[in-house]
């Protein structure tokens, strides 16, 4: 908290009252009577701009306080303006990964799954989290997934999906490791985690021919096999 003091050149016979103004932060976050009175006789008088305490990561606020109309009195030349600062005492949030499935398909059947960032906290800012992308998979050839994920300020999560890419190769099941590389207003709580794509493709089949099916018995002859 910290006090707002109206002062008078001169004490007066009647009592002055003088209103305020306000620019900058949200109310919200503070408290502070919009008119002061000074007595009469008096040469002044104190009110209290007092925080509100809560629990959002933002940045430091400024309160703008200028005289709006004063009665039976002026105000002082030029503009009688004053500025307080709230300063953030609140910890950045930690976010952590989830994955809605571990397993994919490549073709059919289920071939997403979402890649959420949940924050511990509310954050009064954006939150980015910057996405780093490992495994047997290749991004943008066996699946698409975006590099950040947005958790817009006031909210606590946000996604992106991870979307396998069909072909027609029997391979080897396939794995994406997804981890947070990077963040801007929040720290890292998150672990690694593991998605794998399941090949769905047929087994190929194999066939043999032979260029003819009779041989003469005299040295030099053959035919192919394929």
């Amino acid at each position: 908290a910290t006090t707002i003091t109206a002062t008078l050149s001169a004490k007066s016979a009647l009592h002055v009252t003088v209103t305020l103004v306000m620019s900058g932060t949200e109310s919200a976050d503070f408290t502070l009577p919009l008119t002061l009175t000074i007595p009469a006789g008096s040469l002044g008088t104190v009110v209290t701009l007092a925080t509100i305490d809560d629990t959002l990561y933002e940045n430091d606020e400024t309160v703008v306080i200028d005289i709006d109309t004063v009665t039976n009195g002026t105000e002082k030349n030029g503009q009688q303006r004053e500025t307080v600062t709230i300063l953030n005492n609140d910890p950045p949030p930690t976010a952590t990964l989830s994955v809605g499935s571990v397993l994919i398909n490549e073709d059919a059947g289920t071939t997403t799954t979402a890649v959420t960032a949940t924050l511990s906290t509310l954050s009064g800012l954006p939150v980015t989290v910057t996405l780093s992308k490992g495994g047997t998979a290749i991004d943008n050839t066996d699946y698409n997934l975006e590099s950040t994920i947005l958790v817009p300020a006031g909210t606590n999560s946000g996604f992106t999906l991870l979307s396998a890419k069909g072909d027609f190769l029997d391979e080897f099941d396939e794995t994406v490791l997804v981890s947070i590389s990077a963040l801007t207003n929040g720290s890292n709580g998150s672990v690694e985690q593991t998605v794998t794509i399941i090949d769905d493709d047929p087994l190929p089949v194999v066939s043999l021919t032979v260029g003819s099916p009779t041989l003469n018995e005299d040295a030099g002859s053959s035919t192919s096999v394929t």
